[in-house]
């Protein structure tokens, strides 16, 4: 490897090295308060470089919104696997394993909304953010094969994910109820995709 190999190398290890401090800054203050009260003022300072700087990683608030979700959805994965290996039920698994996810981190929901609404978002996590939907989806089709449906699952499967979406938009706040007893009734109302015949499950 040439010196101006090796050089070229690291300006680019480098850089993303900076790229992930960045966004590990980002992650902490969505943790910390909502994501609509951060600017990158805030991610800046928390990762400890310029306000001017941090565009050069990260051109816009949106972007690296999505970048850290990506990045982070990615967590679902292995562990949607791990559920299902241990023979939990497939439909049952997703479904409370999305609700789960989403209710112990409700900023990276808020900030999933906002990438779906947001526009001109760059190509690269476009494409990673859509390789997880798709992976999500398969799953889904397939829960709903098993579930006994056999036509327009495709078209069944997005009107579900969106519906949970909603649904978990509508009931994240509800007053008056626990966290458990929103998950329960999140879980109720999802679980009517489940059955061809619209029956939720008792």
């Amino acid at each position: 490897m040439s010196p101006k190999s090796t050089f070229k190398n690291l300006r680019e290890e480098e850089r993303e090295a900076r790229r992930q401090v960045i966004m590990e800054a980002a992650l902490k203050l969505f943790d910390e308060k909502p994501f609509h009260e951060i600017g990158m003022r805030d991610i800046a300072e928390a990762a400890g470089i310029s306000a001017a700087s941090i565009y050069r990683y990260f051109p816009t608030r949106d972007e690296l919104f999505a970048e850290v979700l990506t990045q982070d959805l990615s967590e679902i994965k292995p562990l949607i696997e791990q559920k299902l290996s241990e023979g939990k039920g497939n439909y049952e698994t997703l479904i409370s394993g999305i609700i789960e996810y989403f209710m112990g981190n409700v900023p990276k929901f808020q900030m999933m909304c906002n990438c779906m609404l947001a526009e001109g978002m760059n190509k690269k996590v476009i494409k990673e953010y859509r390789a997880i939907e798709q992976y999500v989806l398969h799953l889904f089709e397939d829960a709903f094969r098993e579930a006994g449906f056999t036509e327009n699952v495709p078209l069944r499967v997005q009107a579900a994910l969106c519906s949970l979406i909603g649904i978990i938009m509508v009931f994240k706040n509800y007053p008056d109820l626990t966290e458990k007893e929103k998950k329960a009734h999140m879980f109720n109302v999802a679980m009517a995709f489940r059955y061809p015949e619209g029956k939720p499950r008792q």
